[in-house]
């Protein structure tokens, strides 16, 4: 979805990910947010389709709750101002997406890609100890062929993610080491003490002393009304955190087609599952968030004659997502936080989740009429036609069929 910015008519981005819980600049995220305007309009009027039914959020709006990958894409069209009747709900970008399907040949892809820290080229700006930790992981392939040449086929796709990601390091204030073994010997049962020495700091680097006690209750240190804290204690620490969470992810499709001398039948499922890791600076409150999608779809065509068909199709798409539902996440223990801007403890956000479900159909009747003009001098003919419509065309001319004339004859196919 990122060469959507590109089209012409479009300003933006592309898929720069993070607009939404979960969104990353890949296709896992189960409301994708693609930086795309046209028209006027910002990507809140965007509309995405994937095989003719509407795949866009009901909830955040121009989003879209499934990307395939890449592999399983046959054609994408961008829109900005020739939207069809039907994909009127757009305003902005129309993204219409055909997926692939199978043939009378068997045949497959494959494809890995692997990047990491080492393999990105340093830049004046990059410090010089190096880009933070990451690596990227991605398997992906496709396969497909006939199940019954001519009539049935089928074609299937998986895409495997295994990723580490790079965060900012955050500058944080902390309690030292010292004062939590003040603490624990002054002051061993006191509510602060037990959730210091149950909860203690995680992957923290302490670069320096914040503030001794000195600093923090001046005078009033080493009296009994600062507990008798020694002066010269350091009490808060200046310290580094730098998470680098995983971010797991596996999508598959599998489509098949079938064809009768009057009939097709279509059915399309995907599925994608998103595994976020959430490191928090405090040990216990330690999460992995997902995110879920399940897509499905049918469409039956029936050809009436050779003027007539009806086309109808169906989808639904089931979205669902979770935080703060790991194991032994202590949610009993309220958000606490410490004055002068220290670290305090805080958990995950949760326990929650949320779920969206989007129901689709479409009905198209075509109907095509087609007639046979015939001059009363010559040989000459044309052919006009009409489509969705019952109108009778008639015609003033050889070459159009706009108005009437005497001396002519109309013969329908």
């Amino acid at each position: 979805l990122g060469l959507v910015a590109v089209a012409p008519g479009i300003t933006g981005h592309g898929a720069v990910g993070n607009g939404a819980p979960g969104d990353a600049p890949d296709n896992f995220s189960t409301e994708k947010t693609v930086d795309a305007s046209g028209n006027g309009r910002n990507y809140s009027g965007n509309q995405f389709t994937v095989d003719g039914l509407n795949i866009t959020s009901n909830i955040l709006l121009g989003t879209a709750n499934l990307t395939p990958n890449p592999d399983s894409i046959q054609e994408m069209a961008v829109q900005t101002n020739t939207f069809s009747v039907e994909n009127g709900r757009g305003s902005s970008v129309q993204i219409a997406i055909t997926t692939k399907s199978g043939s009378n040949q068997y045949h497959g892809t494959g494809s890995y890609f692997f990047t990491d820290q080492h393999l990105w080229a340093r830049t004046e700006f990059t410090p010089t100890t190096g880009y933070e930790p990451f690596k990227k992981n991605d398997l992906a392939g496709t396969f497909g062929g006939p199940i019954i040449k001519n009539h049935t086929f089928f074609f299937a796709s998986v895409e495997d993610l295994r990723a580490q990601v790079s965060q900012a390091t955050q500058v944080h204030v902390v309690e030292s080491p010292e004062f939590v073994a003040f603490a624990k010997q002054a002051y061993a049962n006191s509510i602060g003490t037990k959730l210091l020495t149950q909860y203690p700091l995680f992957s923290v680097v302490t670069t320096g002393v914040n503030q001794t006690a000195q600093q923090a209750f001046g005078s009033a240190c080493g009296t009994p009304s600062a507990g008798n804290i020694p002066c010269d204690l350091p009490v808060s620490d200046n310290a580094r955190f730098k998470p680098s969470p995983f971010r797991n992810a596996l999508q598959y499709n599998f489509r098949v087609d079938q064809s009768f001398s009057k009939d097709r039948l279509y059915f399309s499922m995907y599925r994608t599952n998103l595994d976020t890791e959430n490191i928090a600076i405090r040990q216990g409150f330690h999460d992995v968030g997902n995110n879920n999608t399940k897509a499905y779809q049918a469409a039956y065509t029936h050809i009436f004659n050779t003027n007539l068909l009806n086309d109808f199709s169906y989808g639904q798409i089931r979205v669902q997502g979770s935080s703060g539902e790991s194991g032994g996440i202590p949610f009993h223990v309220p958000d606490i936080g410490i004055d002068g801007g220290q670290e305090g403890i805080n958990g995950p956000w949760g326990p929650a989740t949320f779920i969206q479900n989007n129901y689709n159909w479409r009905d198209v009747v075509t109907l095509l009429e087609i007639w046979i003009r015939v001059l009363e001098r010559g040989r000459r003919r044309a052919l006009c036609g009409t489509l969705l419509s019952t109108a009778f065309p008639v015609c003033n001319s050889v070459d159009s069929c706009s108005g009437s004339t005497p001396g002519r004859e109309w013969r329908q196919l």
